[in-house]
C-alpha cells in the first residue's frame, strides 16, 4: 500500500469564550498540535503540519476544546479514508 504525506492546515478562533481555550489536534491517537486558541475571525490561529497517511487505512481527526468556560469541554471527531 502506497503512504503519503498529507498536508493539514487548520484555522481556529474563538470569540464567545470566557477564558482563551487550549486545544488538542490528535490523528489516531497521535497528538499532531497543543496550544491555546487566542486568535480572532480576522486574524485566526493557523495550524500546519503533515501527517503520513496509508491508503486504504482509516484516520480519525480528534479536535478537543477546553479551559474556556468552567465543565465545558467541545469534542469534535472526524472519520475517513
Amino acid at each position: 500500500m502506497a503512504t503519503e504525506n498529507l498536508k493539514y492546515k487548520i484555522t481556529l478562533f474563538a470569540t464567545f469564550w470566557d477564558k482563551k481555550p487550549t486545544c488538542e489536534i490528535s490523528i489516531n491517537d497521535t497528538n499532531r498540535w497543543n496550544g491555546t486558541i487566542d486568535g480572532s475571525e480576522t486574524s485566526p490561529n493557523v495550524i500546519e503540519f503533515e501527517h503520513p497517511c496509508e491508503e486504504g487505512k482509516e484516520y480519525d481527526e480528534l479536535y478537543i476544546m477546553t479551559g474556556a468556560a468552567q465543565g465545558i469541554t467541545v469534542r469534535v471527531l472526524r472519520r475517513g479514508r
